[in-house]
């Protein structure tokens, strides 16, 4: 079984929790089931006062793997929940709300670096300079080595799941 790449982050929209949850991996019964795992053991492990309702929040899906997926739609998770799916990739950029193109725009210059064929700290040094010349980003102080843990995270990724296909 492959592995599932993705990040979960808290967050609370006025007074309701959610998780974001990016996925790079396909979009699958799999990578469901992981998530899924995943905040049943965040739950549990969640040593916050008060903790984080991790189960009880909505989960909103990133997706941004590389195969084709559509602009936005909810899909069921074991146990019942649902979740709804928002496509960032660039093809669905026009769909997307603008504090995503900014993410889109940085993460893209490393993605497509990658795809090409550069190494991981060319593509490190794409996203960087794309992160730098943002208007909204260059105000960050994101490191080189962020973006080289992200490019080493999507080169897995890409590795395992067979990419770029021929």
């Amino acid at each position: 079984m492959k592995h599932v790449y993705y990040s979960l982050t808290p967050m609370l929209f006025g007074s309701k929790p959610c998780v974001l949850a990016h996925l790079t991996s396909p979009l699958d019964r799999n990578a469901l089931e992981r998530l899924a795992e995943e905040l049943e053991v965040r739950d549990r492990l969640d040593t916050a006062s008060p903790p984080y309702p991790w189960k009880e929040a909505e989960v909103v899906i990133l997706y941004h793997g590389l195969d084709p997926f559509p602009t936005y739609c909810t899909v069921r998770m074991p146990g019942g929940k649902t979740a709804s799916v928002q496509n960032v990739n660039p093809e669905h950029y026009d769909c997307m709300p603008d504090v995503l193109k900014v993410y889109v725009d940085v993460i893209e210059a490393l993605r497509q670096s990658l795809l090409k064929g550069c190494s991981k700290i060319e593509a490190a040094a794409a996203a960087w300079l794309a992160a730098s010349n943002s208007e909204i980003l260059k105000h960050h102080d994101y490191s080189m080595e962020f973006f080289f843990e992200e490019a080493e995270a999507w080169k897995e990724m890409m590795v395992e799941w067979g990419y770029p296909k021929s």
